[in-house]
């Protein structure tokens, strides 16, 4: 099985400022995570729901708006910066620094979403 702890060293060869990853079921409970030691990650568990109702609402807004369904969203705050997208299995979150940037960043999510969401369809 696919170790995210090996992915987040991957990931760093081109986006250091990447500190954690979680991959969430479309029910909102976490499937995995790998986070370093930037960010204070108690529980998954409120990490995956919380994640879960967000990617819901931006769904829900963009069928109001006559849009299929959420690819990517990203969110920059004051302390962190957060990628998230639709794979296979759920949804897949980069956690990341302020100031990663987002280029570098979207490529490694495009290439690591199909990698993390090939092994766990197998699993899953």
């Amino acid at each position: 099985m696919l170790n995210l702890e090996e992915v987040i060293k991957d990931v760093h060869r081109f986006v250091p400022n990447v500190w954690g990853i979680i991959l969430v079921s479309e029910d909102g409970l976490p499937i995995d995570h790998a986070f370093t030691k930037a960010i204070g990650v108690d529980d998954p568990l409120i990490i995956s729901g919380l994640l879960s109702s967000a990617t819901g609402l931006i769904e829900n807004l963009l069928r109001e708006l006559a849009d299929s369904s959420m690819e990517l969203l990203f969110s920059q705050g004051d302390k962190l910066s957060i990628l998230i997208g639709r794979v296979d299995v759920g949804f897949l979150a980069f956690v990341a620094s302020p100031d990663a940037k987002l280029g570098p960043m979207l490529m490694e999510f495009k290439k690591q979403s199909k990698i993390i969401s090939d092994a766990y369809r197998e699993v899953l």
